[in-house]
């Protein structure tokens, strides 16, 4: 008998304390610690495990075990097993719930959000596989591979490399040495018996905290709490502690990542206190004000003034003392000595001069602010408990907004002096080796939590993501302004409002000349208004808490805000100054285009974005709303956009002709109303005839393989159009099909690709580009180089079935219900709430559409989605690309190297084409000079490769590019040229050879 299938005992529960509207019980027999926030109002509730073990509790060895058990814990237990179809994931999926998991640091958790009738079937689930996961080898070989491609995919970005390595370098003791994911060889080498120690040693209830937030029943969660986990013992023997305790950094460390790329980036890591000290709130504040968005001290200093493509602070606060990150990204123009230098006189200001009132003033309102729009929907609180239980408190979420408000400028400056001196920093540099081809991609906090899937449950595959068994058709009210479709939605949330929106002034309405002036117009609105500049805009709505931002999409220019009831005639008057009066100043705009340039470097080698891009030009003419330009053509549209192309797209495009909002939260109707017609009311806009695009296109079957060299996973595209748009009839059950196919993680797709072969992380299907016009089916995967051959030839399998053979009459009803819970759960928030509804409206339903779309689910037959299938897909016409660095396997793996000896430290090498002839392997080299050092230091670089070659110990001639110094090399075979022209005979009857990077 397993422990869940024990009868319910007598265990009960012991309330230790209620605080800020959560309830702490302990239960009694095994030291489960519970937490309970009970909000009847809420349709939706949160359940969550968290469990007090992450990386911070490996050793040598076993790291990354950790992360790979978080995955094994979806493989079934005895009781509820994978070939049952009872297992955890089948069965969130079947009531819709969003359920996932991720390894931090300190902790890892587990968790659903889901329909309040679900939450005893959570707790019996949670409680089953806490002492009941079965481990075997068949089910870890086939996700060790799905753990492999997700280390691949992260290691694809050079900006994780170098917050990894600084990582490593800071800590020379401490287990946060060691990354989330674990190191390759640990990775490579574990094994059952070391999976079922760790889990025998830390999955016990007295090392869990059980988290339920939201609407639910309360009595029948106490008794299922009680029923499943009080017959659950506690651990036999001790918890183990850590008792390392990192030594104190004495002087800086420094640390460098070469790898493919145009635009390098400069990160300074400082260590900071553990997560509970009282200086925390101190440092949160000192980095709102530091790496403010479009205000802070660094954007002032670097983003505004053309000097980086973005800057960004990480604080990352842990149980034990952590790391502060600073950095930026460069320019084309800027180099690594300069950014650092600013980066380090911001941080010497704030050590020397502290803080400002003003600033203080400000970083404050904005956290307190963010507190409030945390507790809109059940999972944002109960991430926040999380973080805290990680920290050792979790009354934490509670007690730090008290902290914040309590805290001055002089602690500010008394901690700024504390742990920002250099003494206690490790500098990365990311020093990218360019090719012909450049990626990477903006730098963002890699070091978060690793997730046991994709959280793209948002998924754009439907009309929406989630079904709601609430009414909203009461609580909507619409109106029609002038020009402008008004609608309110009354929420039962305190305080807190917010807003979705559109203008018909997307990039469709770009020139075919200039594709970026659409988007570069968006961009401009928060960058000044003829009565406020750039800064007083941001230190208004940073003092108010107010969020509102933009984006130009292909129909449309929308904008979304969030703000508190109080502040409701404020937003409406801001949103219409920045929308109907921006200053479009000339500086300002030089330098936003030097960030574009930046950004536009950075995507040259994503292999992401190449392989979308290329299946938009295979699927759409040029003058078609759904059609990518390459950016060589972005990048000469935004050479030639001048401040008068702004100020005439902007006269011509903006007004409230179609206009839409909607506002849903705690909305007083009848002021929302009075603002929109005051302030939106006779913004007229000009009257033009649309033209439709082109939608007759079809595409022939096609494979397109494009290679980017220094890839560790292979991106994979696929599409045709199905000429569908959003309100056909037909739209609802394809979508349902689709869903079937590869719309969730129990989707066919990911059943048979991910977890029954283990060959991808991740793998899904979707519906897009079809609101305003006619869409595609599309496909995204990534694949190890390989397993791409493997994995495309089942993918295809799998479609083909769907296709030829269809869907069955079960699979049909039990996704409609999945989708209806779904629905359910991504209503639970204003915004969702807002989003949805402006969704509908664009497609040309009324706002009370979101009551209709669930029954209109409930309509959809097994005879319907097989017939749009077949009347909507065409498998002939299908595109197919793969980018990244490509292996073959009918090949020899070879690797090749070059080493020279160079007057200058910051030089380097990278081999970028490699070819084979009958006599001899020749390899072409570049050397990278832009990074200039002013000491001449004798330095040897290399850089090496691995080949796949037709014969192997064949002589190899070296052609390197970019000499700048007068001695000759001592490498042999290596001629130095000015050019690849130089050597055209050499190459003419070569064979090119793909390559993958080789890494020291």
């Amino acid at each position: 008998m397993t422990f869940a299938d024990s009868p319910v005992n007598n265990s009960d529960l012991r309330l230790i304390k209620e605080h800020g509207g959560i309830e702490e019980y302990e239960v009694k027999n095994n030291g489960l610690k519970v937490l309970l926030h009970h909000n009847p109002s809420m349709p939706v509730a949160t359940v969550m495990v968290t469990y007090k073990v992450g990386s911070r509790n490996e050793k040598d060895g076993v790291t990354g075990a950790t992360h790979i058990l978080e995955h094994m814990m979806f493989k079934g237990t005895k009781k509820f097993s994978l070939d049952s179809n009872l297992d955890y994931s089948n069965q969130m999926e079947n009531i819709g719930a969003r359920s996932n998991a991720t390894t931090s640091f300190d902790r890892t958790n587990y968790y659903a959000t889901l329909g309040k009738k679900h939450v005893p079937l959570a707790i019996q689930l949670e409680a089953d596989r806490m002492r009941n996961l079965q481990l075997n080898e068949k089910s870890l070989a086939s996700e060790m591979i799905v753990v492999r491609n997700e280390y691949e995919r992260r290691e694809n970005n050079p900006y994780a490399t170098l917050q990894k390595k600084i990582f490593s370098n800071a800590y020379e003791k401490h287990p946060y040495h060691h990354p989330i994911i674990g190191w390759k060889k640990d990775i490579e080498s574990i094994n059952v018996n070391k999976l079922q120690t760790f889990y025998d040693t830390y999955y016990w209830p007295n090392n869990a905290v059980l988290t339920i937030i939201g609407g639910f029943d309360k009595a029948a969660t106490l008794e299922a709490i009680k029923q499943y986990f009080g017959v659950i013992p506690s651990s036999p023997n001790p918890i183990p502690t850590l008792e390392i305790v990192e030594p104190e950094q004495k002087e800086n460390r420094f640390v460098e990542v070469h790898r493919s790329g145009e635009v390098g980036a400069v990160l300074i890591a400082n260590k900071a206190p553990k997560g509970t000290h009282a200086d925390w709130p101190s440092l949160l504040l000192l980095c709102e004000i530091l790496g403010a968005e479009k205000i802070g001290r660094l954007y002032k200093a670097l983003d505004d003034k053309g000097l980086a493509s973005d800057s960004y602070v990480f604080p990352r606060r842990l149980k034990d003392p952590g790391l502060i990150f600073f950095g930026a990204t460069l320019t084309a123009e800027t180099t690594h000595d300069q950014i650092q230098e600013i980066l380090f006189s911001e941080i010497e200001q704030l050590i020397e001069n502290g803080v400002t009132d003003k600033e203080l003033k400000y970083a404050k309102s904005v956290y307190l602010t963010n507190l409030i729009y945390s507790k809109d929907g059940s999972f944002y609180i109960a991430d926040l408990i999380n973080d805290g239980i990680a920290l050792g408190d979790w009354t934490d979420y509670i007690n730090f907004s008290k902290s914040i408000e309590q805290t001055t400028s002089e602690d500010l400056h008394r901690v700024a002096r504390t742990y920002l001196n250099k003494d206690q920093q490790t500098i990365g540099w990311f020093i990218p080796k360019p090719t012909q081809l450049s990626q990477n991609p903006i730098p963002e906090n890699l070091t978060a939590p690793y997730y046991f899937k994709d959280p793209y449950e948002e998924l754009n595959i439907w009309e929406n993501e989630n079904q709601s068994e609430i009414n909203f058709t009461p609580n909507i009210k619409e109106i029609y302004i002038s020009n402008i479709h008004l609608v309110t939605v009354k929420l039962p949330t305190e305080q807190v409002i917010s807003c979705s929106g559109s203008i018909l002034a997307g990039n469709q309405k770009s020139p075919p000349e200039s594709p970026l002036l659409a988007d570069l117009t968006a961009s401009m609105l928060d960058k000044g208004t003829l009565s406020m500049d750039r800064f007083e805009i941001t230190e208004l709505l940073n003092s108010l808490g107010i969020k509102i931002q933009f984006e130009s999409k292909s129909n449309v220019l929308t904008f979304k805000g969030k703000f508190l009831k109080k502040d409701t005639e404020t937003f409406s008057k801001i949103l219409a100054d920045l929308l109907k009066n921006p200053r479009f100043d000339a500086e300002v705009l030089g330098n936003l285009k030097a960030q574009y340039h930046a950004y536009l470097l950075d995507l040259e080698t994503n292999t992401e974005f190449k392989a979308s891009t290329l299946l938009s030009q295979n699927l759409y003419p040029k003058d078609h709303p759904n059609y990518q330009h390459s950016l060589a053509e972005l990048r000469k549209s935004l050479d030639a956009i001048t401040v008068e192309d702004l100020k005439s797209f902007h006269s011509k495009n903006y007004g409230n002709k179609d206009m839409k909002i909607v506002f849903a939260g705690d909305v007083d109707t009848s002021q929302i109303q009075r603002n929109i017609r005051s302030k939106f009311s006779i913004w007229k806009s000009k009257k033009e005839i649309d033209t439709k695009p082109n939608e007759s296109t079809l595409a022939q079957e096609k494979r397109i393989d494009y290679f980017i060299p220094d890839k560790t996973s292979i991106s994979v595209h696929m599409g045709t159009r199905t000429f569908l748009k959003r309100d056909n009839p037909d739209y609802i059950p394809f979508s349902v099909a689709n869903y079937i196919l590869g719309g969730n993680f129990n989707s066919r797709l990911m059943k048979s690709i991910r977890q029954e072969q283990g060959l991808t992380y991740s793998i899904h299907s979707f519906h897009e580009g079809d609101i305003l016009t006619t869409g595609n089916w599309g496909l995204e995967a990534s694949f190890s180089p390989e397993l791409l051959e493997k994995g495309l030839s089942e993918t295809k399998n799998e479609i083909n079935d769907w296709y030829e053979v269809g869907i069955s009459k079960k699979e049909v009803s039990q996704s409609v219900e999945t989708i209806k819970g779904k629905y359910l759960v991504g209503l639970s928030q204003t915004s969702s709430v807002a989003g949805q509804i402006h969704s509908f409206m664009l497609r040309g339903f009324s706002p009370f559409y979101i009551d209709v779309y669930p029954k209109l689910l409930n309509m959809v037959t097994q005879s319907q989605v097989n017939k749009v299938i077949k009347k909507y897909f065409n498998p002939d016409s299908m595109i197919t690309i793969t980018s990244g660095t490509f292996l073959q396997d009918n090949d020899i793996s070879t690797d090749i190297s070059i080493e020279l000896e160079v007057p200058n430290p910051a030089w380097t090498i990278q081999i970028t084409e490699v070819y084979e002839s009958a006599e001899a392997l020749i390899v072409i080299a570049k050397v990278n000079s832009k990074n200039s050092i002013t000491s001449q230091v004798i330095t040897r670089i290399s850089d090496k490769v691995s080949a796949k070659v037709q014969a192997l110990n064949k002589p190899i001639k070296y052609y390197v590019i970019g000499k700048k110094w007068s001695w000759h090399s001592n490498t042999d075979n290596v001629i130095f040229i000015d050019s690849k022209d130089d050597i055209h005979s050499v190459i003419h009857k070569a064979k090119s050879l793909k390559f993958n990077k080789k890494f020291f």
